[in-house]
């Protein structure tokens, strides 16, 4: 097996990865069914999720310092049509929630002026924070940072990198009310 992969950028219109895989066609009896459940299960979760946010209207803080995280978050939740503003720091985020009306914070742990930890303590001692689901979004998914993550007050965790699967499919059991805060209050 061989390939390539490369970069194309333009300043000011982004940036575009690709790759390219040398690999024989499989014979149909050795197509690997997994995959194609996969797959149809990701397409569902994102149509759910798309369902909802056209019935009702969704805004999303997604506090995150990266760039790149950034863009493929926001193109990944951006279309199934739910709004995503971005946040570049945990103090940016916790003023963010003070002003807006979120449905769910992505919450970063490791961002600069303020971090993940420290900023949903900071959000969950305002009026509309107490009761607003606050997702970790962290690479580091061993139980101790989960457990960090619960200990300030965040709600659930999701994996970086992202899944789109994942992603969608957890986005929608919090936006639909399907899970709840610690409070047990669902939206």
């Amino acid at each position: 097996m061989g390939g390539r992969v490369g970069v194309d950028s333009k300043p000011g219109r982004g940036s575009c990865f690709w790759f390219q895989l040398d690999v024989e066609t499989a014979a149909a009896s050795e197509a690997h069914e997994p995959m194609a459940n996969t797959l149809t299960r990701s397409h569902t979760a994102r149509e759910r999720l798309a369902a909802l946010a056209a019935t009702q209207p969704r805004k999303v803080l997604l506090a995150e310092d990266n760039p790149v995280n950034q863009e493929v978050a926001v193109a990944l939740i951006g279309s199934t049509g739910v709004v995503v503003d971005v946040a570049s720091d945990g103090q940016q985020a916790v003023d963010m929630v003070k002003n807006g009306d979120y449905a769910l914070v992505l919450m970063d742990v490791q961002m600069p002026v303020l971090d993940g930890l420290d900023a949903t303590r900071a959000i969950r001692r305002l009026p509309q924070g107490a009761q607003l689901p606050i997702l970790a979004m962290t690479a580091n998914a061993f139980d101790e940072e989960r457990q960090r993550c619960l200990d300030a007050g965040m709600d659930d965790h999701v994996a970086k990198p992202v899944v789109a699967e994942q992603l969608f499919t957890t986005l929608y059991d919090w936006l639909s009310g399907q899970r709840k805060t610690a409070k047990g209050t669902a939206l």
